[in-house]
C-alpha cells in the first residue's frame, strides 16, 4: 500500500459506516428470521430456502468484517484545503484523450476500497490513478489499457 493509498475520503469513510451499520443492524434480523422460518417450514435437510438464507447470511458476515477491517486500516483523509497544483489522492481531475477531443472523463482519485469507475471514483492504485499522480494540468499520461496504450491529457485538476 503506498502512502497516498492508506487514506479514505470522509464520504467513503460515512458510506461505509452506513452501509455497516444496516447490515448490523438491520440485515442480521432480517436474515435470522428468515433462516428461522425456513427451518421451521420444511427443516434444514434439503430445504433451498434454509440453504440460500444461510448463504445470504455467510455474505453479510464476510461483508461486516470487510468493512470493519477497511475501516480500522484506512485514515481519514486530511481535511487541509491544498494549495498543490498537482494531482494528489482526493483530487478531481478531467483527462482528455489525445485521440478524441470530445473525449472528457473526469474522476476523483480515492482509496481502492471506495473505487467505483461508473460514479467517477478511480483508485489511486488503478493504472489511470497511478499515472497522474503528481501530474499538472497540461501534462501528458499513458495508461496502459486492454486495448493498448491510451494517452490523455490532465486538462483540470481541482483540489477536494
Amino acid at each position: 500500500m503506498n502512502d497516498s493509498n492508506k487514506y479514505m475520503t470522509a464520504e467513503g469513510r460515512k458510506n461505509l459506516e452506513d452501509e455497516l451499520f444496516l447490515l448490523e443492524n438491520n440485515m442480521r434480523k432480517i436474515i435470522a428470521e428468515t433462516i428461522g422460518n425456513a427451518s421451521e417450514t420444511g427443516g434444514i435437510l434439503e430445504n433451498a430456502e434454509y440453504e440460500s438464507a444461510k448463504n445470504e447470511q455467510a455474505f453479510i458476515e464476510g461483508r461486516i468484517s470487510e468493512i470493519k477491517q477497511i475501516l480500522s486500516t484506512l485514515l481519514p483523509a486530511p481535511t487541509h484545503k491544498s494549495n498543490k497544483k498537482n494531482v494528489e489522492f482526493g483530487s478531481i481531475i478531467t483527462l482528455k484523450l489525445q485521440t478524441n477531443k470530445n473525449s472528457k472523463k473526469t474522476y476523483k482519485l480515492v482509496s481502492s476500497a471506495e473505487a467505483n469507475p461508473s460514479e467517477g471514483l478511480i483508485s489511486v492504485e488503478s493504472p489511470v490513478g497511478k499515472a497522474a499522480l503528481g501530474k499538472v494540468v497540461g501534462d501528458e499520461i499513458t495508461v496502459n489499457t486492454p486495448s493498448g496504450k491510451s494517452k490523455f491529457n490532465i486538462i483540470k485538476i481541482k483540489q477536494s
